[in-house]
């Protein structure tokens, strides 16, 4: 009897890939993205004499929720086997199969690789639900950011008050100084709470101290974000408040989206501002 889903097995306690399962759950996700059924991959699984368990044999049913389970992106504390991207592709695929499907605007096939969770920062995931109502979430479970879930309309509304926000802002200065990314300044803030802490672990502080310090250095201007400020600043100089999402000017102005346990939006610009809808970012 199995002790791990198909792709892993336990050891010492906690999943780990089991390698040529691994591989072939990967094969099966792009054999299903290239057009291929449930029923044809159970069927050459089969021949190829994969064993899921002995006495059981492949079927359709297997293969699908094989495809439908998250985990296989590295949810749960399970490694992971298969990109998210390559996940959303497929089940976006199985969604668009169903009766009644209809594919996702334009501007939210552009919002779905930007948009993060700010607690986390893992992907957000839009499913559909009950009543064909849409739903952004955390791939990550364990996340205490899950339990938000926010609707296109007011993603979309999010984005569109901040960059309403930004506007007016492109009428002052020519130039400012880098902001530090978001995941700088998530290990600052995870520094300061260490440190905060009665029993503190030495080691664990140096070690995240050096690694937000590289990451600093990494982030020290060549002088793109100045160029991209030069470039913001230009096309919001042209653009009027909006009253709705403006496709072309969020890809130009914007590198990423989070959304924060509470629903809040928060824009990443592309010369590093962050930027929240009521205001600037924290």
């Amino acid at each position: 009897m199995r002790t791990a889903i198909f792709g892993y097995k336990i050891w010492e306690g906690h999943p780990v890939k089991e390698p040529k399962e691994a591989e072939y759950v990967n094969w099966s996700f792009l054999q299903y993205k290239e057009g291929r059924s449930y029923l044809s991959i159970a069927t050459s699984l089969e021949q190829m004499d994969i064993i899921y368990e002995p006495g059981h044999h492949w079927n359709k049913n297997m293969v699908k929720r094989l495809l439908q389970d998250i985990r296989y992106t590295g949810t749960d504390g399970y490694p992971i086997i298969v990109s998210i991207e390559l996940y959303n592709e497929v089940n976006d695929l199985i969604i668009s199969k169903t009766a009644g499907y209809q594919r996702p605007p334009k501007h939210i096939a552009i919002l779905k690789p930007l948009t993060f969770c700010a607690t986390c920062g893992n992907k957000l995931i839009r499913r559909i639900g009950g009543g064909n109502r849409e739903a952004w979430i955390c791939k990550d479970k364990s996340c205490p950011g899950i339990n938000c879930i926010i609707r296109d309309s007011q993603l979309l509304s999010g984005v569109c008050k901040a960059m309403n926000h930004v506007i007016p802002t492109a009428l002052h200065t020519p130039s400012v100084p880098p902001e530090p990314s978001f995941a700088v300044r998530r290990m600052t803030n995870e520094i300061k709470r260490l440190l905060s802490e009665q029993t503190q672990d030495a080691d664990s502080i140096i070690k995240l101290i050096f690694e937000c310090a590289a990451a600093k250095y990494a982030e020290c201007s060549d002088g793109s974000q100045e160029r991209a400020y030069i470039k913001i600043t230009s096309l919001l100089k042209q653009a009027g408040p909006l009253k709705a999402f403006d496709a072309e000017l969020f890809k130009n102005v914007v590198r990423k989206v989070y959304v924060s346990g509470s629903g809040t939006v928060t824009l990443e610009l592309l010369d590093g501002r962050m930027i929240q809808e009521g205001g600037c970012g924290e």
